[in-house]
């Protein structure tokens, strides 16, 4: 972890930064989308509501990917929803990266957001082609992000990797 390098050890303090700021990116992304999309009080109140809500609480204080997860989704639909209304230039790139963050982060579960621009841009192709959400590109994109930890997972050492990782 990167907050441990200085110390050169984990501590129980340094393991759980990580996920106090991604909670604390995802009350700020809940708060700019509330925004974007209503007005300040309602980005004021969702972040409120966001910051308040038992899972962020619980999870923001565990040293565990889900709220990484929850972060790098929630900043990927908000660039998707820039992308649509109001923001379209690089907006997909951050796009595509926000999903490779999340598929680093855990898998194959931080590609959802691309499930749900797909969804919207099929139930939107009569009114508008789906051209705002540059597949072709972005995929290339975000398979040259991720070709990494495919690569590593698929190495023989990955297992005793694993092992270190999650054991000690």
């Amino acid at each position: 972890l990167p907050a441990s390098w200085p110390g050169g050890h984990v501590t129980r303090l340094t393991a759980v930064i990580p996920s106090v700021v991604a909670a604390l990116l995802t009350v700020f992304v809940v708060y700019r989308l509330g925004r974007e999309m209503w007005d300040p009080a309602t980005g004021r109140y969702a972040a409120a509501v966001a910051a308040t809500t038992q899972g962020l609480f619980v999870h923001a204080r565990v040293p565990m990917p889900d709220m990484m997860l929850t972060a790098c989704g929630a900043l990927s639909l908000w660039v998707l929803y820039r992308m649509r209304r109001r923001q379209p230039g690089r907006a997909w790139l951050a796009f595509y990266a926000a999903l490779a963050a999340g598929f680093w982060t855990q898998g194959p579960a931080g590609l959802m957001p691309l499930g749900v621009a797909l969804a919207y841009g099929l139930v939107r192709r009569r009114a508008e082609p789906l051209g705002w959400l540059r597949l072709g590109t972005g995929v290339l994109v975000l398979a040259g992000l991720v070709a990494p930890w495919i690569v590593a997972a698929s190495l023989p050492e990955t297992h005793a990797f694993g092992q270190t990782v999650a054991v000690d």
